[in-house]
């Protein structure tokens, strides 16, 4: 997307959002009837005043949900232009809805309170009222936290370690596989020597063995560790041809923000790799769009610390 449609985008969020407000509106214009007739033991306008409510939060619901998809859809859009907005304004409109919506609430409890008033056929209608109002504050509750990230973040400082080409060469370590070394540090490990010697031809045709990620915490730590291999080491000899590439557009390839489990890489809807945070995506980002191809070697091993064996290039 160019930024054109991210500013269409970002105005229909706005639409959006100034559309549940009036919504909004709407409701606690129904509540007030309905605590009206209560108040007035009128069960029938009362009952009314319940549908009324229901049905103008549904429309509450909808527009909200559309904004929550569409802040998602303009961070992406604008991350992956490189450029920054201003969301100031549709922060402090959720944060007014919230409060209103709190507001809403509480006088719908102190309606269930009165709801000795009403015909017993009314009450779980209120009931399932104030479950749908709450629904729609978990919307919002959801909504909040996004309007408040910066989508613009620096990109992540690579991780570049340097070596002497002409100094690889492998280790047969027994059980443990195999490992490339330049004498000073264990490099990669490798499930086999096949697999060993074709990422030693791979190592000799580069001088930094480069990384992004390395910093998180996560659990499934490897995971979320981005590998290349840059630096041209003018060796003569040529890179093995891979038995295991994924070729890839570099023009379609964007981040995408997938909440807790991270950023996804893409191309498309192909996984290209998962990042811990936006500055590790930014980061990968730059690095992906500089070829077309990602090449694995030792993806094929069967060992249960399968990741530790698998060297990407």
């Amino acid at each position: 997307m160019g930024l054109d449609e991210c500013n269409a985008i970002h105005s229909s969020v706005w639409d959006e959002i100034n559309a549940a407000k009036l919504g909004l509106d709407h409701v606690g214009g129904a509540v007030a009837g309905a605590e009206g007739a209560l108040a007035t033991l009128l069960p029938g306008a009362a009952l009314g005043a319940l549908g009324d409510v229901a049905a103008a939060n549904i429309v509450v619901q909808r527009h909200l949900t559309t904004a929550l998809q569409g802040f998602t859809n303009v961070m992406n859009c604008y991350t992956n232009n490189g450029r920054s907005f201003d969301l100031t304004d549709q922060a402090r409109a959720v944060l007014r809805a919230t409060d209103s919506l709190a507001e809403v609430g509480a006088r719908l409890q102190g309606a269930m309170a009165a709801a000795a008033t009403l015909p017993p056929v009314a009450i779980p209608i209120l009931s399932a009222v104030v479950v749908q109002i709450k629904a729609t504050r978990d919307i919002l509750d959801g909504l909040v936290p996004r309007v408040f990230l910066n989508p613009i973040v620096p990109p992540s400082v690579a991780e570049e370690l340097p070596y002497d080409p002409q100094a690889l060469y492998v280790l047969d370590q027994g059980r443990d596989g195999w490992v490339l070394t330049d004498g000073l540090s264990a490099m990669v490990t490798f499930d086999n020597e096949a697999d060993a010697r074709e990422g030693l031809a791979v190592a000799r045709a580069y001088t930094f063995h480069c990384f992004i990620g390395r910093s998180n915490t996560r659990p499934n730590h490897l995971d979320y560790v981005f590998e290349y291999w840059a630096g041209p080491s003018g060796l003569p000899q040529q890179l093995p041809i891979s038995r295991d590439a994924v070729a890839y557009d570099p023009a379609n390839v964007i981040v995408v923000d997938i909440g807790a489990p991270g950023w996804r890489l893409q191309d498309g809807n192909h996984l290209l790799a998962l990042l811990d945070n936006q500055g590790d995506a930014l980061a990968a980002l730059a690095v992906v769009k500089q070829y077309h191809k990602m090449c694995y070697i030792g993806r094929g091993n069967t060992r249960p610390e399968h990741r530790q064996y698998v060297m990407t290039y």
